[in-house]
């Protein structure tokens, strides 16, 4: 029987995935890991990869050989790692949530004349130009989480398209860099002393369904030996890719929407944008569809801080006692509440001090002493895709339709209440699957089956999802004017 592995590196799990042909899942393992700060810079150490891997692969299979057709390696986007000629980290690794590319981002925009968003690699290779730092001068490979852990598989310095698109603008024309871009960006790299151009330190694109490599000798050891020498591999892919992938979202006017700690919106457009919106990313998908990527870093944060507040205050008896049947009873009580909502409203904590505050970027505001808990679950509801609604606005003024969105992420946890509001704020259909919920590591699972495949990954993906279970909600009207109420009157 032929097996397909995926593995992918979240924020805060490494997650290990084995699926059959028919895409079905045989076995899954994981390790949970957290990101630190070193020299102030979110990032996660040589030794937590390594040894993430290993212990997500044992988890998997119980410590034993790994037998599998073909793999694939999947991890967040963005960030920074920086090796020298002898395969060596010149810094430690410099995750997406680093935000100390301000200046360099600013720039690169007005350079390239598109949006080159905070978290891209190249943003935090400039920065380090800007900052004088030492080790530039010596970077040999310049690569993504996904990219780095497939060239310690596999040797090969590569990565898929959709990856490489939030390193660096890629023309989906070509698949390749954007040679005008990178051309900009050898005039810095002259400017500062640096010998070596932008295109030979990135990695080399290989597109979906072609074959990136196979595990060395060395990258047998590098997996403790849990995974076979010659296994082939696909190109490693970004989160958003395979979350991509495993919602069935790459078509154009389709979209999906990963709603956890943090929340992206992903939506396949037809063309090219009019304007440039620092709220807009454009990225690809596997297979070089142009993809506008709106990220919020807040969303069941928020609600995940209230239920700490409200804990130890509601009786066990009625919520259960783990923190998901806390957060399950109080999105629940949402569905009692009032159409007004006893006047609680979105509120920008940069005009005045709000009522109720999560210390957060946003909060929410009640004009009435006496606030039921349902109205107010409603509204912390609502508050968690808020800012996402408010920057998705960017979608209608390009005449941007989308006809349905998947969702993924605890957001949607609880049957009705997430969907429902996540409905009324993107304007849209939005839809559940089965596989939803194991995302990345099927996303890239499945992408390496795609290796024995001859039709296109849209025909490959429909056929995949022919037998998948799909929940759909469009918000009713009472739902759409009850979150248009609460968002617009501040």
């Amino acid at each position: 029987m032929k097996q397909y592995l995926g593995i992918e590196f979240g924020s805060t799990r490494i997650k290990s995935l084995l699926i059959d042909e028919k895409a079905e899942i045989i076995s899954k393992g994981f390790f949970v890991w957290e990101d630190h700060k070193e020299n102030g810079l979110y990032s996660y150490s040589e030794e937590e990869i390594h040894d993430g891997l290993i212990k997500s692969l044992s988890d998997l299979n119980k410590g034993k050989l790994v037998e599998c057709t073909a793999m694939g390696v999947s991890a967040m986007m963005h960030g920074y790692l920086a090796l020298d000629k002898d395969g060596n980290l010149l810094t430690p690794f410099r995750t997406w949530r680093n935000e100390n590319t301000k200046e360099a981002s600013r720039r690169l925009t007005d350079l390239f004349g598109v949006n080159i968003p905070l978290r891209w690699s190249i943003s935090h290779l400039y920065q380090a130009l800007l900052n004088g730092e030492e080790h530039v001068s010596k970077i040999a490979y310049l690569t993504t989480l996904s990219s780095y852990i497939h060239y310690k598989l596999t040797g090969e310095k590569v990565i898929g398209i959709g990856d490489a698109s939030g390193m660096f603008p890629v023309d989906p024309n070509t698949g390749n860099y954007d040679k005008e871009m990178l051309q900009k960006f050898d005039i810095l790299l002259k400017e500062h002393n640096i010998t070596y151009k932008l295109e030979d330190i990135l990695p080399r694109i290989v597109k979906c369904g072609q074959v990136a490599g196979k595990i060395s000798k060395e990258g047998a050891l590098f997996s403790g030996n849990l995974l076979k020498e010659g296994t082939i591999l696909c190109a490693p892919e970004g989160d958003a890719q395979t979350g991509m992938v495993a919602t069935n979202s790459i078509k154009v006017r389709t979209g999906n929407v990963s709603a956890g700690t943090s929340a992206f919106l992903m939506v396949v457009i037809p063309g090219e944008l009019r304007t440039t919106n620092p709220d807009v990313d454009i990225v690809l998908t596997p297979d070089a569809h142009e993809v506008v990527m709106i990220h919020v870093n807040e969303c069941t944060s928020i609600l995940n801080e209230c239920a700490r507040r409200f804990k130890g205050v509601l009786p066990v008896g009625i919520v259960g006692t783990g923190d998901k049947d806390l957060v399950g009873y109080l999105m629940s009580q949402s569905l009692l509440a009032s159409s007004d909502l006893d006047g609680i409203t979105h509120h920008s904590l940069s005009k005045d001090q709000a009522a109720f505050s999560f210390e957060k970027p946003y909060s929410i505001k009640y004009h009435k002493k006496d606030v039921s808990l349902p109205n107010l679950m409603k509204a912390v509801v609502y508050e968690c895709v808020a800012e996402l609604a408010t920057k998705s606005r960017i979608l209608a003024s390009e005449d941007i339709e989308i006809n349905e969105v998947i969702g993924s992420g605890g957001y949607f946890a609880t049957p009705l209440v997430g969907q429902s509001a996540m409905s009324a704020a993107l304007g849209c259909p939005i839809s559940v699957m089965d596989t939803a919920s194991e995302g990345g590591p099927w996303g890239i699972a499945v992408l390496s089956s795609y290796l024995f495949s001859s039709l296109s990954l849209s025909e490959y993906l429909d056929h995949i999802f022919s037998t998948q279970n799909k929940i759909t909600i469009n918000a009713d009207k009472k739902e759409k004017e009850m979150f248009k109420h609460f968002l617009e009157n501040d």
